[in-house]
C-alpha cells in the first residue's frame, strides 16, 4: 500500500509490487483482487476480472476495458472527485451481472457500451455521468446520489422497469430526441415524452419532496 501521497494506505495500479507480472500495459489481460486505485495516466485492457476486486476507484485520465466480468460486492467507478480532474471509463460489454458500476464527481463518466444490460447497480454521484448503451434491464438499479447527477440512455424502451433511485431536483435523466415535449410525474413512476418517442418508467423512488417540474 502506498504509504504517502493522496492515495496513502491504498494499493496503487502504478506500483509494480502490487503485480504478479509487473504493471498493467494496453491489451493485457488483468485480473485485481482486493480493494484499490487505478492511478495509470491512460489504460487499454482486452479484458478485467473484478471478482474478487471489492472497490475500484479509476482515477488515472482514462481506463478502456473490452470486457469487464464481476460479482455481488464488487465495484468500479471513475471517480474524479479523488482525481481532481476529468476521468473516463468506457467498457465494451459488461458480462457479468451483480456488479456495482458509476462516477463519481464532476467530470466523471462511465459508459457501458454492452449490448444487454445484465442486471447491476449502476449509480452517479456528485456530478457524475453514467451512460447505458443497452436498455436498462428490470433486474438493474440507476441510483442518483446527492444530486446534479445524469443517467444518459441511449436506448431505452417504451416502458422501462429498471428501479431508479434517489431523484431529486437537479438530477438529469438524458433519453434519445432533440426536444421534450411532455413529462408525467407519478408517486412511484415517470412518464416523458420526447421528440423522439414516449418513455416510462414505473419504478422510481424520489429523494425527500417529490420533483414536480421540469
Amino acid at each position: 500500500a502506498a504509504s504517502s501521497g493522496p492515495y496513502s494506505g491504498s494499493y496503487l495500479w502504478s506500483d509494480a509490487a502490487n503485480w504478479s507480472n509487473g504493471v498493467p500495459v494496453a491489451g493485457d489481460v488483468v485480473t485485481v483482487d482486493g480493494s484499490g486505485f487505478d492511478d495509470l495516466a491512460s489504460l487499454s485492457l482486452a479484458s478485467l476480472d473484478l471478482t474478487n476486486a471489492s472497490e475500484t476507484d479509476v482515477v488515472g485520465s482514462s481506463l478502456t476495458v473490452t470486457t469487464v466480468t464481476s460479482s455481488g460486492g464488487t465495484s468500479l467507478f471513475a471517480n474524479a472527485s479523488n482525481a481532481g480532474a476529468p476521468v473516463t471509463v468506457t467498457v465494451g460489454t459488461i458480462a457479468t451481472s451483480g456488479g456495482s458500476y458509476g462516477a463519481l464527481g464532476t467530470g466523471g463518466s462511465f459508459i457501458d457500451n454492452s449490448a444487454t444490460d445484465l442486471g447491476n447497480s449502476y449509480q452517479t454521484l456528485l456530478g457524475g455521468l453514467v451512460e447505458l448503451a443497452p436498455p436498462p434491464s428490470g433486474g438493474s438499479e440507476l441510483v442518483y446520489n446527492n444530486g446534479a447527477a445524469t443517467f444518459a440512455l441511449e436506448n431505452p424502451a417504451a416502458s422501462n422497469g429498471v428501479a431508479i433511485q434517489e431523484l431529486t431536483a437537479s438530477d438529469v435523466l438524458e433519453l434519445p430526441g432533440t426536444s421534450v415535449s411532455n413529462v408525467s410525474f407519478g408517486a412511484s413512476s415517470l412518464s416523458i415524452t420526447t421528440s423522439a418517442g414516449t418513455y416510462a418508467f414505473t419504478n422510481v423512488g424520489y429523494f425527500g419532496t417529490p420533483v414536480s417540474g421540469y
